[in-house]
């Protein structure tokens, strides 16, 4: 009996993978500049925190909103909560000064953010 459970588990596990996977690739292959899922994206750092517009929407995550910031050589990881990030990578920027400039304002604006009481 506990086998027959077993293979029920892990008949159920694999159905649930699939299901999610599934989701995922349709996702990726409905996505384009229509849908705003990808596209254009503008951030800036405001004192108020960082400013997002692409073609459809405009949001403002205020610094104290969010989670963490990771500067890498390549990306600046800009951690919303726990499963959604903003990627911005380093060939975006026209030169290597100009991202870590900005990664270093980003740390900067959000490490003051924070420790303020």
């Amino acid at each position: 009996m506990a086998a027959l459970a077993s293979f029920g588990a892990v008949d159920a596990a694999i159905f649930v993978a699939g299901m999610v996977l599934s989701g995922f690739a349709f996702q990726l292959f409905t996505a384009s500049d229509k849908n705003g899922q990808l596209g254009t994206h503008v951030f800036t750092l405001r004192k108020d925190g960082l400013h997002q517009q692409t073609p459809f929407e405009e949001t403002l995550n205020q610094w104290r909103g969010i989670y963490s910031i990771i500067a890498s050589k390549h990306c600046l990881y800009i951690r919303l909560n726990w499963y959604l990030f903003h990627i911005i990578p380093a060939g975006a920027f026209t030169s290597r000064a100009d991202f870590d400039r900005f990664s270093r304002l980003a740390l900067e604006l959000w490490t003051d953010a924070t420790k303020s009481p």
